[in-house]
């Protein structure tokens, strides 16, 4: 096979100013930063004024009503404007502060990292990297890189002001998984939500009416699977078989870890991994098991959603 070279370009190569260019692109490309962060965003300001300064962009998170603040730098961060930052989160009340930069330094980042840890559930700091690139001579793409995440595990400890039975499963499955959502949302995987006490969770996939659980199910194992949930059974079916017919070439590249399950007594269809574990197990097994269900998240992703696009697109007007 005859591979492309993979050539980053700089990021003033494709935007000269950060007000005049980046700003604008990114407002109008807001939902990419969206993706990356798992929130669905609308811009409501460029150039929020803030007393004599102004906030680069100043949005809203559609699904909690959060008020969100973005800036922008084509260079490495400073503490200037992590200054800026947080001027502009009092000012407009942020409760979602996103920096974006060429790069985020170890002391930045640490910075944002202490913040998660000590506001309270429902602020939340992010930093975003943009990185452009294009193989050979094709045109330029971009991918948003999350490289800082709030850790809502944490907050959930140190909020005093809940009264939460910590002994109770419904508690442990609710801790668990936002650890998980944390862990996952810095991995790419798109429109997360803050966990549910409950024993099982739903991430979204590009394709329509399929989604990637992960659940604990009895006994001793937990679950990740792609679940094929269209209303129409025989839509479900059509596109397990036509991903079963595939399955040696698929089973070759996951080492053949994967369940192929029709559930011809269903609606629906799953293609699913099976590890052991517990959500009564210790802490130390549990920390085993939220790594080993992200392996096996990316594994899906990577593995199998080429094989999902080509079904998807079979299937898409049948």
């Amino acid at each position: 096979m005859d591979f492309g070279k993979l050539q980053f370009l700089e990021l003033r190569e494709v935007w000269k100013n950060e007000a005049s260019d980046f700003t604008p692109w990114l407002a109008e490309n807001i939902q990419s930063l969206g993706d990356a962060l798992g929130l669905e965003l609308e811009v409501k300001e460029r150039e929020a004024s803030v007393g004599a300064f102004s906030c680069d962009l100043h949005a809203v998170d559609l699904a909690s009503g959060r008020t969100v603040i973005v800036e922008n730098q084509l260079e490495s961060t400073d503490h200037s404007h992590l200054g800026q930052l947080l001027t502009y989160a009092a000012g407009l009340e942020a409760a979602v502060v996103v920096w974006i930069a060429k790069e985020i330094r170890d002391e930045h980042r640490a910075a944002l990292d202490w913040l998660n840890r000590k506001t309270t559930s429902g602020v939340d700091f992010f930093a975003v990297i943009p990185k452009v690139f294009r193989i050979d001579n094709s045109k330029p793409t971009y991918e948003l890189n999350l490289v800082v995440a709030p850790n809502e595990w944490g907050k959930e400890l140190v909020d005093s002001e809940k009264e939460i039975d910590q002994n109770s499963k419904s508690y442990r499955y609710r801790i668990f998984f936002q650890r998980l959502v944390d862990s996952a949302r810095v991995n790419g995987f798109k429109g997360l939500k803050k966990a549910l006490p409950q024993s099982w969770i739903r991430f979204s996939t590009p394709f329509i009416d399929i989604g990637l659980y992960v659940a604990f199910n009895r006994p001793d194992k937990i679950k990740v699977e792609l679940y094929l949930e269209s209303k129409d059974t025989e839509l479900n079916k059509r596109r397990f078989d036509l991903l079963f017919s595939e399955r040696d070439n698929i089973d070759k590249t996951t080492n053949n870890c994967l369940s192929w399950e029709r559930l011809d007594e269903r609606i629906g269809s799953r293609i699913a991994v099976y590890l052991t574990g517990s959500i009564d197990n210790q802490p130390e097994d549990l920390e085993i098991s939220l790594k080993g269900i992200i392996s096996n998240m990316l594994i899906l992703r990577g593995k199998l959603y080429p094989f999902l696009q080509k079904v998807v697109d079979v299937t898409k007007n049948n």
